[in-house]
């Protein structure tokens, strides 16, 4: 029997958005980093689901026009070495009254 042991430097738990960006940050200077994620596609709860107000993007929700925020998506693209598109969008809340809610 093939001994199939490896010992890595790095184990990453969970390939969400954190996930990510630290294993490509560490692969910069090893080759030698696990990542396991538990789902069938890489991203964690990063993608998209339906909620009864219709599809919604379950990742990077809320990101105020700010000159910090776009300092810190600057850096998600440094660190993801890929450029990002952002897209704007503003729901309306739902609410008891509007009789989108189920009591």
């Amino acid at each position: 029997m093939k001994n199939t042991s490896h010992i890595y430097d790095y184990v990453i738990v969970g390939s969400g958005l954190s996930g990510l960006c630290i294993a490509n940050a560490l692969s910069r200077t090893t080759a030698n980093v696990l990542l396991i994620e538990s789902g069938d596609l890489p991203g964690g709860l990063n993608r998209t689901i339906n909620s009864p107000a219709g599809a919604v993007n379950n990742g990077l929700r809320f990101l105020p026009d700010s000159e910090l925020a776009h300092k810190a998506m600057l850096f998600l693209e440094m660190l993801l070495t890929q450029k990002l598109s952002p897209v704007g969008v503003e729901n309306p809340p739902l609410t008891f009254e509007d009789g989108h809610l189920q009591p």
